[in-house]
């Protein structure tokens, strides 16, 4: 998926178009309602852009709410973090060991807390932030921290 957006975003910008995204909110849509069906996705992003060029839908959708706008917003974005906190517990993964801990944490926080990492070497400019930023971590700590045989034992204390 990441290749496929980044080869995507360079042909886009090849051609003069502006960047473009995966949408997490699609994972939320496909999960309430139970429908995963590729026809049923691809008719929907056609009538999407076909919505697109009605001024009339456009100024529709754009009078509705903050508020609802806002509710929709956290329940999709909640949707998310909630898959991936459903992925963790039917994986079994063991939160009493430090390393899967320290892992968890670092993502989340990076993740959410809106970390950026920006590299800058003379002309060329590397900067990376949100979810891509939290992945790499994660991946590269869970390879750098060494696995211990007694982080899933409890040692008591009298």
């Amino acid at each position: 998926t990441l290749f496929g957006d980044g080869l995507a975003t360079f042909v886009a910008a090849f051609i003069g178009g502006p960047a473009n995204t995966t949408y997490g909110e699609n994972t939320s849509v496909v999960g309430l309602t139970r429908v995963a069906s590729i026809y049923v996705i691809g008719l929907t992003a056609v009538f999407a852009i076909l919505f697109a060029f009605s001024g009339h839908l456009t100024a529709l959708l754009a009078a509705m709410p903050n508020p609802v706008i806002g509710g929709v917003a956290i329940l999709l974005y909640g949707f998310i973090a909630v898959n991936g906190v459903k992925l963790l517990i039917q994986e079994e993964v063991n939160f009493n060991n430090n390393k899967n801990i320290v892992v968890a944490a670092t993502m989340l926080v990076l993740g959410l807390g809106g970390a950026t990492l920006s590299i800058v070497q003379g002309d060329l400019s590397v900067s990376i932030s949100g979810m891509a930023l939290a992945a790499i971590v994660g991946v590269i700590l869970n390879l750098l921290i060494p696995e211990r045989k007694d982080d899933n034992e409890f040692t008591e204390v009298h």
